[in-house]
């Protein structure tokens, strides 16, 4: 599994220290000729449909939220090849954290359709254990706009062994996920450094 995680970290710094890469950077995504590698920003929401196992209570929580941040080459005019960071927090406030390869399907200039498989590397979840299988597909409308279908299967310390849960939800892209994650970050550093002045003056 640790196999795997590097194998992205390889692709990311490929991507980003290539310099055909940096010759054609481009903060919005585009096929060719347009551009030739692009930052992906994403924010989204996803709700759970499957059932769960009775037993596994702390995994109870359908709502989901996510976000995504990476670098994607393209590698022809049909097909882009990244990887990216992805976060994940359900309504009970527990997190999760992963890397994704990305494959990315340009059907026309403005639409196209996205296959990541990737790894979780850490959850706060009581009873999870690492590494957890994750892998989504997505149909991004003019890169702003997205519906997605997510998959996560997370081995636990409960009964049934494994947790299997289907997401579908919907997703922004470009300027609006660049902009939220933005927000988001600046939040959770300002919320962190809060944490620790606070706990230091105990």
């Amino acid at each position: 599994m640790r196999w795997s995680s590097f194998f992205v970290i390889i692709i990311i710094c490929i991507l980003l220290f290539s310099p055909s890469v940096q010759a054609q950077f481009s903060l919005r995504p585009q096929p060719l000729p347009q551009s030739r590698t692009f930052l992906l920003t994403e924010i989204g929401y996803s709700y759970r449909i499957n059932s769960y196992d009775e037993d596994t209570f702390n995994l109870k929580r359908r709502h989901y939220f996510t976000s995504a941040l990476g670098l994607m080459t393209n590698m022809n005019r049909d097909y882009a090849l990244g990887g990216n960071l992805f976060i994940g927090m359900d309504e009970g406030g527990e997190f999760r954290a992963g890397l994704k390869v990305r494959v990315r399907r340009w059907l026309r200039r403005s639409t196209s359709i996205d296959f990541s498989p990737g790894l979780l590397f850490w959850d706060t979840r009581a009873a999870t254990e690492n590494f957890a299988f994750i892998g989504s597909v997505a149909v991004n409308i003019r890169d702003w706009f997205g519906v997605t279908a997510q998959l996560e299967v997370v081995p636990t310390d409960f009964p049934g062994g494994t947790d299997t849960a289907l997401y579908t939800g919907l997703s922004l892209g470009s300027a609006p996920g660049l902009i939220f994650n933005t927000v988001a970050m600046g939040v959770a550093a300002i919320s962190g450094i809060i944490f620790l002045f606070a706990g230091g003056g105990d």
